[in-house]
């Protein structure tokens, strides 16, 4: 989905949790709240998968702490899909479709191919999966990368959108930077327009924040 609103705003390296929430509520960037914030998350990680009013209700509560109403919440979606317009286009596309043929077939952004035969599948595929492709780039990258440069370290978990990673102390500056690299490589290839945005820390235990 190629949102030009959204789009602008990833280019322009804005917080997208920050840039929503402004947008829905009707202030200005810098005014927007913490809870605020907290609330476009569940915005725009709900709203993308087409989640109802009283979806976004009990997401934006039990997942974020944010307690809003229904109603309101109702008001919230119609506002993030008139100005997010490609996204509601493509879940109308996606109802056509599965209305029209029974399933939708696609393929994820590195060319891997699904099939939907659930509103619910045919919107989570694409991003989950195209998610999954950069995830394993990313990876295979890191390895390419670690054995050119001769340096050992040992691939933990994968966690969602995060790599651990263990290494001698010494190397971890070294790991730490070509990780980095290999995962910005791998967000330049898969996501093209979209810039990516990589943090990593460096501990002696897995932490999760």
């Amino acid at each position: 989905v190629k949102d030009p609103l959204m789009l602008e705003a990833f280019r322009k390296g804005k917080d997208m949790h920050r840039y929503t929430a402004s947008v829905v509520l009707g202030k200005k960037e810098e005014e927007v709240t913490k809870e605020e914030r907290q609330l476009a998350k569940a915005i725009n990680f709900g709203l993308i998968y087409g989640i109802s009013a009283k979806g976004l209700a009990e997401y934006a509560k039990v997942g974020y702490g944010v307690d809003i109403p229904p109603d309101e919440a109702q008001v919230l979606r119609e506002r993030f899909f008139k100005n997010f317009k490609a996204f509601k286009e493509w879940h109308e596309r996606v109802k056509r479709e599965l209305k029209e043929k029974k399933e939708v077939r696609g393929k994820t952004l590195l060319g891997r191919r699904f099939s939907a035969s659930t509103f619910n599948d045919a919107v989570n595929y694409p991003i989950q999966g195209t998610g999954a492709d950069l995830l394993k780039l990313a990876v295979l990258l890191f390895d390419a990368n670690l054995q050119k440069r001769k340096i050992e370290a040992k691939l933990v978990n994968l966690v969602h959108d995060e790599i651990v990673v263990e290494c001698e102390k010494e190397k971890a500056l070294e790991v730490k930077e070509i990780l980095e690299k290999s995962m910005k490589t791998a967000g330049k290839i898969v996501l093209k327009e979209v810039p990516v945005e990589v943090e990593s820390v460096i501990n002696e235990r897995w932490t999760k924040d």
